[in-house]
């Protein structure tokens, strides 16, 4: 009986583990193949190409790919952009976060929503790499960030505002304890749902377009020659 479940057990692991290996490779080729059919001569070639990195993350994610998978290609890939540009650090990331985020705010059209786009922003500033993808795919997880960045910003504005009494100090302190021990980020969700399931939708559909115009101009070329 033993015996069975050990052996049960050794072959859901290599099972698994070639799974993952198969899932790395998949993953890895894809960012590859982006890199190596893309000019990355200077910096606006550089922000162009992390709008893609951007896409192709997004669309892995879509498709079940494993997050943590995504993220550790994703980071090897900038490994080598920092070193071409000489780059230290998680500069890259960072760079890249604030173009992704730029273009989409620009493309969703919201840029004269300054309260918006300032939180989206934050929203993503907050998010480790690993859950990039997921920002721009699942609303909840999105609205959920949105709502942690709204509360955290209410309190930091409360705390840094000067009282001219200690009495107003021990309200001003009561009422960020309150919101600090609320279920107001969980309505702050709710509220906003209706608001960035929208938003998410049209992301996806932009960063398929993106997709599909950078591979239909690297498909153009070789008819050209074949033909």
């Amino acid at each position: 009986m033993l015996k069975n479940i050990i052996r049960k057990k050794l072959v859901e692991t290599k099972t698994n583990k070639k799974y993952t290996l198969t899932e790395n490779k998949i993953i890895k080729s894809r960012f590859n193949f982006l890199f190596e059919n893309r000019k990355i001569r200077n910096r606006k070639d550089l922000n162009n190409f992390y709008i893609l990195m951007l896409s192709e993350m997004v669309d892995l994610y879509k498709k079940g790919y494993n997050s943590s998978l995504i993220s550790e290609n994703a980071e090897n890939l900038f490994s080598v952009l920092n070193t071409l540009f000489n780059e230290s650090g998680n500069s890259v990331v960072e760079v890249f976060k604030q173009k992704g985020i730029d273009w989409l705010i620009q493309n969703l059209k919201i840029s004269g929503d300054d309260e918006l786009s300032q939180y989206m922003k934050d929203a993503l500033n907050k998010t480790e790499l690993n859950e990039v993808a997921r920002l721009f795919s699942d609303c909840e997880f999105l609205s959920k960030k949105i709502a942690q960045s709204i509360k955290e910003n209410y309190i930091t504005n409360l705390s840094s505002e000067t009282e001219s009494s200690d009495f107003m100090k021990t309200v001003k302190n009561s009422f960020s304890s309150v919101i600090q021990n609320s279920d107001i980020e969980t309505r702050l969700e709710s509220t906003i749902n209706g608001v960035i399931c929208p938003l998410v939708d049209q992301a996806q559909t932009k960063f398929e377009e993106m997709l599909k115009n950078m591979k239909s101009q690297l498909v153009a070329p070789q008819l050209d020659m074949q033909a």
